[in-house]
């Protein structure tokens, strides 16, 4: 299904370490039994100042720039581990480069990580990637996705109304964006999900996971924790469903962060999701 994976464990797009590093080997483990594993060296103490309301502005382009060139040597489709949500900010970049209006973007998050540099409670661009893709940041960030990403072509998925900014509400109203709920996960109904990326042509789908999308009884330590999530064994189903149904155009599977521990249940729930899930066994 996924002909490389490329591991980026940045954390400087979520504002501290927290332990995305951590997670991001344990993805790494077992994601190189599989599948040829492409690394992007992150420096651990580099944390540059905020640009124009982006926090470590200069840290990310310098990352995003080791992730483009290791990208455009890698056989596609490719599974991106991280790292925060940043992490496959330019292996999207990259997909939209070659798949353009041909591709819907699925994002299974909690979030929707639709801020602009202005409306971001944070000024961490992990909560600003989606906004980004659409052309709409820092001319130096967006100026990294040559195609620009749609309303049309994107999918929310498990996204709670609970952690959303104002600004959020604002443009996913305003554009028509489609969103599925938690509960729908839960029951299994995705066919509508389906039906709806048929009906307006898409040919391939990227799929994002962010892990905060699951349930807290499942995966406790996100780092900005939802409750409400789905369920592990939902979601696993869902990614099985997904790739039943459409060809890959990428994927990727962020925010495992393992602050607290990184034990037999922690490794077991990453295989669940890169094996059972993403398909890479």
């Amino acid at each position: 299904m996924f002909h490389s994976i490329l591991h980026f464990p940045i954390w400087q797009g979520g504002g501290a370490p927290y332990g995305y590093a951590r997670g991001a080997g344990v993805l790494r483990k077992i994601a190189a039994q599989f599948c040829p594993v492409i690394d992007v060296a992150v420096e651990a103490a580099d944390f540059s100042g905020t640009r124009e309301q982006v926090k470590a502005f200069v840290t990310l382009q310098k990352h995003f720039a080791k992730a483009k060139a290791a990208l455009d040597h890698m056989p596609m489709p490719i599974l991106t581990i991280g790292g925060d949500c940043v992490a496959d900010y330019m292996s999207l970049a990259h997909a939209l480069g070659r798949y353009g209006e041909t591709m819907a973007l699925l994002w299974v998050d909690a979030h929707p990580d639709i801020n602009t540099p202005a409306t971001s409670p944070s000024g961490n661009f992990h909560g600003m990637l989606v906004r980004a893709l659409m052309g709409e940041g820092p001319a130096a960030m967006t100026a990294l996705a040559s195609h620009k990403l749609t309303a049309n072509q994107l999918f929310y998925v498990g996204i709670r109304d609970a952690d959303m900014d104002p600004e959020e509400f604002r443009i996913i109203a305003a554009q028509k964006i489609w969103r599925t709920p938690v509960a729908e996960l839960e029951a299994h109904r995705w066919e509508p999900l389906f039906a709806e990326i048929r009906r307006r042509g898409f040919t391939s789908v990227y799929v994002h996971v962010d892990s905060d999308v699951m349930d807290l009884a499942d995966y406790p330590q996100a780092v900005v924790p939802v409750p409400g999530g789905v369920s592990a064994k939902a979601l696993v189903a869902f990614l099985q469903a997904l790739r039943a149904n459409f060809p890959l155009a990428g994927g990727a599977l962020t925010e495992y962060s393992l602050e607290f521990s990184a034990g037999p249940a922690e490794e077991d729930l990453a295989r669940r999701l890169l094996v059972d899930g993403f398909g890479i066994g």
